[in-house]
Formats: structure tokens, C-alpha cells, sequence
């Protein structure tokens, strides 16, 4: 059997928590054992052949490569699941198969590109196994095929710091297999050490150490029953450590310690700020661990104390205020009672406008932000966080504490006494790292670090020698103590790369304390230090064939593969610069196709009413039977015999596509839209409606018992607060939202249209540009996002601030005009209006257009309706009927009058847009209808958000938006209806 044809390694977390259950039972003890494999759903452990280790030792931390060979003495292929327990703290650094007797090493790429290359492996039928590092310090993958009497090959490799001690630093090393392993080899080396180390247990090995400080030992047939352990007596004496890394730079650590002041004082604040976080996420917190640590906290403040609590979920609510000892029960009661609900926006953890002054601040909150901005301004007093939740942002919570002069408790790790004695005690810490003398480059860490054991700081050292000036203290107050260390370049080249994957640990814990901010710059560290991150995956591919489809580029140890990827590479960049330019061509025809429309005069009567012919059979026949979503309607969207149009005069010349457009008309009364309220008939919205003002909100909480995991709900219970003027209320509900599921798309989607609606533009562009980070394969992604920019940049106050938006929401929709798109044909087209209609107004702002000037024609209409929906594989129609009783919809997509219909989406998402320059006088129905769904996955009701544009790129355009639900096939609605 041959090896399958993908692997996708993807981990979840980091390992800087302590170890978790795993997901089988029979195998839970397994962070106590060696590396194992089970038999797929069986507590039944493959025999091990082979173990090679290797292990390099620099200064306090050691990278190890372990190289497991495992036997399938069974007569058929099976499938195993592999696990690795790895030391606190370690960074998964590499992960490699055997291919054909050969090792591949897996190469570091975005983790939804991963996913996206996995889907589609999957799809054509290739079993891919999938690896995951669960939270904690477990490696978990799947291995598939191992040979019936075979064998299968897996290196792990990671960098991890030893575990400190009073005798010296110890590296640990779990070797108690307990079977014979037919070969076993260790090679450990200590790198620019002094002194000889002592070795501990697994005393088979007789590992002894040579003048080189290199131990090597070889085993047959022998069983190691004890873990090994070294320990290393002079790693304090040597604090400063430098390597020339592979990439040519100097990656350097200093790790030092400093027993903190014997003078420090505790806080004892007569003013204290409580920061509750009541979002829905928190229901998973032990609020009574969390209530009970406050208590007793209070109960140690003198009598006249006054605690200011103020709750944030999407927004901060107003502070409430409560004297203690005389009102901490009340305190205790409120909180206790306090319903958890909304989103998180970190960033309202800062005080407001007038706040008061206090002297110690308590944050309670899982640092899990959701909603808007997630990076809050100083706290304005020493800040200790507090979380009892497992699935904490614990890297945010660290940093945030540590950057207001405080302590992140972690009550899964930390005992409520031990919290409760370092709440207000002086937060002893790495001040500040400086660079003195030389060049040195991306030094962490950047800010104040608290340092109750030894601080590391990593760094880049650009010259010769550089000198490095560390601050140790309280932060607030002046340094304690003071020292430099001198770095200099080696004279000889390193073996290892540990100080770089060090530097890489330091660099992504730092960037996680705001995950969805640096984003970005999570996939880029992972992709150019080979680590992965919670951005990343590793993806391990067989042929060249295989990296070529998916621009995966080859690891550099398989060089010669990599040479023809590169030279391949090139050939299809120089063709696709033919190919774009060839596209562009033929979506410039289309677009002289569509100005050929808007400068047709549609002529006809004055009382004119549409009569259909005889034989004209109904929209629905003429339906293909196969499935909806996946029909085609046709290349022109326009069905023969339906009805005879006399053909478009010709494309305008060059020189009339540089003409201005028609201007509006003048003095032309307002035209009125009406739309029609979606009112939907849901128990949760009866229950509403019955409630008195006063029981709203419980009613609502009350009904999320029951109905809180439907989107829906959120939906609809938003609305009906805003119908009685309760936006506040109604932003909260609709915030829920982010909490639900935040990797989903289309629930994203949803969300932030609807927060559009609203007025909240910046909260809905960081949400598209969530989507557009998940789905780059979809132009719905890019043009959602370009059209909120839009929005906003209008309203900037800033110049500089508008000119960005004005300029991201052009390349954006540039981006959807240069690239082909499988399965929404002509979405250029629509991409191209609404770029014209934004360049006119970011031209006096400076931006830069983005194509070149053969695509500038700015069109003005009178009518404009947009519908767009939420689910992929979904196919809805829009339908408007004219004041003639003509019917324009996907079928008849161009009336006498000149309404046209836009290209039929069915596989999901539109938009569907109808469009008319010069409107007759008299009604227009707008009505859509759900046709039909081929997804699989789709469940419950498709969003659909309908914009009715009136005077469509004239200054005195007026845009009305409603969200509404379909839910059965052939459901049709209503929108409303717009008088001319």
C-alpha cells in the first residue's frame, strides 16, 4: 500500500500549558509514558524498532530531534495514533514521514491554506492523516498507512528550556520504554560548556560524557525502563548565549535573575476598580471560585474602602460603586446575579473620559475578545487579571497585566490562597531591555516582564559586539537594580538552531497577547521561523506535482525537488503576467457590454404595460432538472424565446468611454422606498412582544436558555430591541453572535452586515476582514470588505485615516476584477460599478487607482437593489416587478424599460443586483425568492441582507438595508417597494 498522498499537521494551542485528558480513556495515562502508538481506537501499542535521538544543549534551553520507527507485525495496513508528551513550554519546531524510504520534513504554511489543501485532497479521494497538538504539552498525530509487516518512520523535533534548580539546570528526557527496542542511539552535546554534567536514571546507558562535552551511546535489544535526566551545574555562570543561525543572522539570549527588593510594600488601596467581564464566553468560568477570591480579597481592605465595579461585555456599562466592609455581600449578590452575555471588546477595559482615580485595579475576564477592538489603553493603576477558565486567552491575560504593573493569576494553575497573597504585593519584574552600545535588532522583551524566577531576553545582534543594559524593579518605580552584559558574535559557526527557535517562542508569545490584531504576523513568524503557531500547520506533500497545485514550496532538505519547484515557479509566473493581461482583456469586453447598456435608450409608450406572449412558458419549466444549485442558466443569462430584444448597439470608441456620464436629473422629485418590516413568527420574538418593558430583558435571557445556539435568536431578539429604541440592548444581543462560532464565515457575515446597518462601521470592517483571512478563495470576501471601507472612509475625520480606507476599498475591489472565479462568472462587472463609484470620491483624497483607465466609466441610476446571503451552495433569486407589471429576475434579465438583472449566482453567497438608469414612473416591487440549497451542511434558515439604492452614485444617493430569513425551498418575501 502505497503511502497517502497528503499529510496535514495541525496543532492546536501551545504548549504552555500543563498536559489535558486525552481524547481516549484507555490511553489518559500517556503524558506519563514515552512516545507511543495505538492502534486506531484500541488501547493496543505498536511495537517500537528504532528510537534516534538527538539532542543539542545551549545555555538554558535544548532542541531535540527523536526519530520513532514503529512495526506492524499484522497481515493487513492499520491506522495509529501517535503521541509525543513534550516539556512545559516547548516549540514544536519540526515534524517529518518517511516517503519512499526517504524523510520529508513537513513545510510551515497558513493554517487555512492548510485546510483548504486538505479539503481538496480529500476530495479526490486521498486519506490524509491528520496531526493536532492538543492543549497542553501533548503532540497527537494520526499515521496512515502503516504496512501490513512493515514499518512506518516519524521525527519530532522541538526546542524547549531545561527546568531550573539550585544544582544547575536539568534537561529531561522520558525514555522508560517498557519493551525491547531492537536499536536505540542518543547523542547529546553541550554546547560551550564548562563543566562536565550529571547524569541521572536510565542507568542501562552508561551515558558518560567526553572532553567535548558530546555523550553518545548505542543500544540493541535492550529495554530502558528509567527517564533520563542531565543535569547542568554552570548554566548560571554563563548567562549570555549567541549563534550564527542558518538564515546568516546572530540570534543571541541572556538569561539572568535578580531576588527581588527586600523593602517592597503591598498595595492597600482605599479606591479599587472591580472589571468584570460578563460576556456570554465566560459562562464557562467558575464564577463562584472567581466571587469567593474577591470576597476575601475585600475582607482584607480597611474599614471606609469604596470599590468601583464596572461590568464590560461589548461595551463598559456605568460604574456602580459600593463601600466595603458595610456593602460586600451586596457586591458578592450582584455579580452572583449578573447575567452573562455579549461579546468582549477588550479595549473598553480602559477607564473613560473622567474617570476616578484609583489605587489598585482586579480584572476578572478570559482576555477572549470577540467584538471590535481588542487592545485597551493603559488601566491607569497597578492591575492584577484573574481567570478560572481553561480556555483563557492566558497569553493576552499575561501580557496585559504585565504591561499595568501587575500579575496574571491563572486559577487553574495558581491555589486561591496563593492568588490571594499576590494580589497588591509588588509586582518584582524585568523592567526594561536597552540596547547601550551596537546594533542590535527585534529585542524582546519589549515591555515590562515579571520576573519571579530567571527573565530571558532574546534579540537579534546586528554588529560586531553590542552591549545590553537589563532593569530590574517595580514598575511605576525606579530601577532597583541595574546590569550589562556584553554580546559578541562568535568566532565559529554554530551547530544549532535553538537560540533562534528561542527567539521565535519569545516573538509569538508576545504577538498572542493580541491574536486576532497580529494575526498576520503569527502566520508570517511561523512561516519564516519554521515553528508553528496557532496561524500555521505544517503540510507534508509527496510529488511535485502536488506542491506545484497548491504553491506549496518544497522543504529546503529535499533540494533537488525545491530546484524544479523554483524553476517551474517561474515559468508560470511569466505566464501568468500573459494570463492576467488576457483576462483583463476579456473583462474589459464585458464591461464595454455593460456601458453599451446604460447608454441604450430604452423607448416605449407612455402608458405602456407589459403583455407576455401567448406561449410563453413560466420561469420554473424552464429550470433544469438537475440540481438548482448547480444548474446552468445559460452563458448570457438571458433565456431564448423568452423574449426578443433588438441587439445592443455597439461598444462605444475609446474616446466616448472617456466622456462623463450623464449627470443626474435635476429638480426630479425624491423617489419613496418602503420597506417592508421582517417580522418573523418565533416563540422567542412572541415571548417579546407579550413582555412588559420592565421583563424584557429577562424574557430574552429566559428564551436564550432554550434557543441561545441559533444565530437567529440573536438576530431577531436584536431587532425587536431596536424597534423599541433600545440599541444598546440591541447591540449587546447582536454581539452574541461573535461568541458563537468565530472560525465560521458565513455566521460572520451575517454579523457584520447587520452591524453595517447599524452604523458600526469599524467593528463590522474588523469582522470582514476576519472573513477575508478565512475565505481569500471567494470575492464576496474582498468586496464586502472594500464596500465597508467605503462606508467609513466617508465618515473619516482624519485625511490620513480616509485616504487609507478610500485606497484599501479600491484594490479590494481591483482584487475581484483581475481574478478568475469559477463559480461566480461576471462578479467583475458588479466589482467594477461599485470601484467607479468609489473612485469618484476617493480622488480628491489622493488614493491611487488600481486598473488602468480603459475601466474608469462611472454610471448613475436611478434604481439600484443589491441582495447578498449567507450560505454557500445556495441558490435565491431577486425579482422585481416594474410599474409596467414586466417582471425582471434571473429569467428575463433585461425589461423594455431597461432594468437589468445581474448574472445568476447559484452556488451561494450573490450578489444578485438589479439595475436602471432611467425609471418609469410608478411602483416597483422588489421580491426574493429561496429556490433551492445543494449544501449538505446546511442547516436551518439562509440571512439574506437586501440594500435599495435610490439615486445610485449621485450626490444625493440614499441607501435603505433590511436583514431577513428564508427558510423553506420556493419561500418567497416581500422586501418592499420603491415609488417613482
Amino acid at each position: 500500500m502505497t503511502f497517502a498522498r497528503s499529510v496535514l499537521i495541525a496543532f492546536v494551542g501551545l504548549a504552555t500549558a500543563t498536559s489535558v485528558a486525552l481524547a481516549q480513556p484507555q490511553v489518559a495515562s500517556v503524558t506519563r509514558l514515552p512516545p507511543a502508538l495505538f492502534f486506531e481506537g484500541t488501547s493496543e501499542r505498536l511495537g517500537i524498532t528504532r528510537v534516534a535521538i538527538e539532542t543539542t544543549i545551549l545555555g538554558n534551553l535544548a532542541e531535540t530531534r527523536m526519530t520513532l520507527t514503529f512495526g506492524n507485525t499484522t497481515p493487513r495496513a492499520r491506522a495509529g495514533d501517535l503521541y509525543v508528551p513534550l516539556p512545559p513550554d516547548a516549540t514544536v519546531s519540526g515534524y517529518a514521514l518517511d516517503v519512499a524510504g526517504r524523510m520529508v520534513d513537513g513545510v510551515v504554511v497558513p493554517k487555512d491554506e492548510a485546510r483548504r489543501i486538505f479539503e481538496k485532497e480529500v476530495r479526490k479521494g486521498v486519506d490524509p492523516g491528520l496531526v493536532e497538538w492538543t492543549r497542553g504539552n501533548v503532540f497527537k498525530t494520526r499515521v496512515f498507512p502503516i504496512p501490513a509487516n512493515g514499518s512506518r518512520t516519524v521525527r519530532l523535533s522541538w526546542v524547549a528550556p531545561l527546568e531550573g534548580g539550585d544544582a544547575g539546570a536539568t534537561y529531561a528526557l522520558p525514555l522508560a520504554f517498557d519493551q525491547k527496542l531492537a536499536e536505540l542511539s542518543l547523542r547529546i552535546e553541550i554546547v560551550r560548556g564548562k563543566e562536565r554534567p550529571k547524569v541521572t536514571g536510565a542507568g542501562s546507558l552508561a551515558l558518560t560524557f567526553d572532553e567535548r562535552l558530546v555523550a553518545e551511546v548505542k543500544l540493541a535489544n535492550q529495554a530502558v525502563v528509567q527517564d533520563l535526566k542531565i543535569v547542568i551545574p554552570d548554566v548560571s555562570r554563563r548567562p549570555v548565549q549567541v549563534e550564527r543561525s542558518v538564515d546568516g543572522r546572530h540570534y543571541f539570549t541572556v538569561r539572568d535573575w535578580v531576588p527581588p527588593a527586600t523593602d517592597l510594600r503591598r498595595i492597600t488601596p482605599k479606591r479599587l476598580r472591580v472589571l468584570w467581564d460578563a460576556s456570554l464566553s465566560r459562562e464557562s468560568s467558575d464564577r463562584g471560585r472567581e466571587l469567593e477570591l474577591l470576597r476575601k480579597y475585600l475582607g482584607t481592605l480597611a474599614a471606609g474602602a469604596e470599590v468601583e465595579l464596572v461590568v464590560v461585555r461589548n461595551e463598559a456599562q456605568a460604574p456602580r460603586k459600593f463601600a466595603i466592609p458595610a456593602e460586600t455581600e451586596a457586591l458578592v449578590a450582584w455579580l452572583t446575579a449578573l447575567p452573562n452575555d455579549g461579546g468582549t471588546q477588550l479595549a473598553r477595559l480602559s477607564p473613560g473620559p473622567g474617570a476616578a482615580a484609583v489605587d489598585l485595579i482586579l480584572v476578572f475576564s478570559d482576555g477572549l475578545s470577540t467584538f471590535g477592538d481588542d487592545s485597551p489603553k493603559p488601566l491607569g493603576a497597578p492591575a492584577w487579571f484573574v481567570s478560572s477558565s481553561a480556555a483563557a486567552g492566558h497569553d493576552t491575560l499575561r501580557r496585559l497585566a504585565a504591561d499595568n504593573g501587575g500579575v496574571y493569576l491563572d486559577l487553574g494553575r495558581v491555589g486561591d490562597d496563593a492568588a490571594l497573597a499576590q494580589i497588591g504585593r509588588p509586582v518584582w519584574s524585568l523592567l526594561s531591555a536597552v540596547v547601550e552600545d551596537g546594533k542590535v535588532e527585534a529585542l524582546l522583551p519589549a515591555g515590562a516582564e515579571p520576573a519571579p524566577t530567571a527573565s530571558l531576553v532574546a534579540g537579534v545582534l546586528t554588529s560586531e559586539r553590542a552591549v545590553v543594559r537589563l532593569s530590574w524593579g517595580v514598575p511605576g518605580q525606579a530601577a532597583s537594580v541595574v546590569k550589562r552584559f556584553e554580546i559578541t558574535r562568535p568566532t565559529a559557526g554554530n551547530k544549532t538552531e535553538v537560540l533562534r527557535f528561542a527567539w521565535a517562542h519569545k516573538r509569538l508569545a508576545d504577538l498572542m497577547s493580541q491574536p486576532t490584531k497580529n494575526a498576520d504576523l503569527i502566520v508570517d513568524l511561523g512561516k519564516a521561523q519554521g515553528i508553528v503557531t496557532p496561524g500555521t500547520s505544517l503540510l507534508v506533500l509527496e510529488t511535485l506535482a502536488q506542491y506545484l497545485e497548491h504553491r506549496v514550496r518544497p522543504p529546503a532538505t529535499w533540494p533537488e525537488m525545491r530546484a524544479d519547484w523554483d524553476r517551474e515557479i517561474e515559468n508560470q509566473h511569466v505566464a501568468a503576467q500573459r494570463t492576467e493581461a488576457q483576462r483583463l482583456d476579456e473583462v474589459q469586453a464585458m464591461w464595454k457590454g455593460e456601458i453599451a447598456w446604460y447608454e441604450r435608450r430604452f423607448d416605449y409608450p407612455e402608458n405602456f404595460r407589459f403583455r407576455s406572449e401567448s406561449d410563453k412558458k413560466s420561469a420554473e419549466s424552464r429550470r433544469a432538472p438537475s440540481s438548482p444549485a448547480s444548474e446552468d442558466r445559460g452563458s448570457d443569462g438571458i433565456i431564448e424565446g423568452l423574449k426578443s430584444e433588438p441587439a445592443p448597439p455597439p461598444a462605444p470608441s475609446p474616446a466616448k468611454l472617456d466622456a462623463k456620464p450623464e449627470a443626474g436629473k435635476d429638480n426630479a422629485p425624491e423617489p419613496g422606498v418602503s420597506l417592508t418590516p421582517w417580522d418573523p413568527t418565533t416563540p422567542w420574538t412572541t415571548a417579546l412582544k407579550a413582555a412588559a418593558p420592565d421583563e424584557r430583558v429577562r424574557v430574552y435571557l429566559a428564551q436564550r436558555a432554550t434557543h441561545g445556539t441559533a444565530p437567529s435568536f440573536y438576530l431577531d431578539c436584536a431587532d425587536f430591541f431596536l424597534k423599541v429604541k433600545d440599541e444598546p440592548m440591541a447591540l449587546q444581543v447582536l454581539s452574541n453572535i461573535a461568541e458563537l462560532k468565530l472560525d465560521d464565515p458565513p455566521l460572520l457575515r451575517v454579523l457584520a452586515h447587520r452591524l453595517a446597518q447599524l452604523g458600526q462601521l469599524a467593528t463590522a470592517a474588523t469582522i470582514f476582514e476576519e472573513v477575508l483571512r478565512l475565505r481569500p478563495e471567494e470575492p464576496q470576501s474582498h468586496r464586502d470588505l472594500a464596500l465597508v471601507l467605503g462606508l467609513r472612509a466617508a465618515k473619516q475625520k482624519s485625511t490620513v485615516a480616509a485616504k487609507a480606507d478610500w485606497q484599501g476599498a479600491l484594490d479590494h475591489l481591483a482584487a475581484v476584477v483581475k481574478r478568475r472565479w469559477d463559480r461566480f462568472e461576471a462578479i467583475e462587472i458588479i466589482a467594477l460599478h461599485e470601484l467607479n463609484r468609489i473612485w469618484t470620491l476617493a480622488q480628491p483624497a489622493g488614493a491611487t487607482l488600481p486598473l488602468d483607465a480603459r475601466f474608469v466609466y462611472p454610471m448613475e441610476l436611478d434604481a439600484r437593489i443589491v441582495m447578498t446571503w449567507d450560505a454557500d451552495a445556495t441558490d435565491m433569486d431577486l425579482h422585481v416587478i416594474e410599474p409596467s407589471n414586466e417582471e425582471a429576475d434571473y429569467s428575463h434579465n433585461l425589461t423594455t424599460i431597461g432594468g437589468k438583472v445581474s448574472r445568476d449566482f447559484t452556488q451561494g453567497y450573490g450578489p444578485e443586483i438589479y439595475g436602471l438608469r432611467r425609471a418609469m414612473h410608478g411602483t416597483y416591487k422588489v421580491k426574493t425568492k429561496f429556490y433551492g440549497s445543494s449544501a449538505a451542511n446546511l442547516i436551518g434558515a439562509v440571512t439574506l441582507q437586501v440594500d435599495v439604492f435610490t439615486n445610485w452614485g449621485r450626490p444625493n444617493e440614499k441607501r435603505q438595508s433590511m436583514t431577513l430569513r428564508l427558510t423553506d425551498s420556493k419561500e418567497e418575501f416581500v422586501v418592499g417597494e420603491i415609488e417613482f
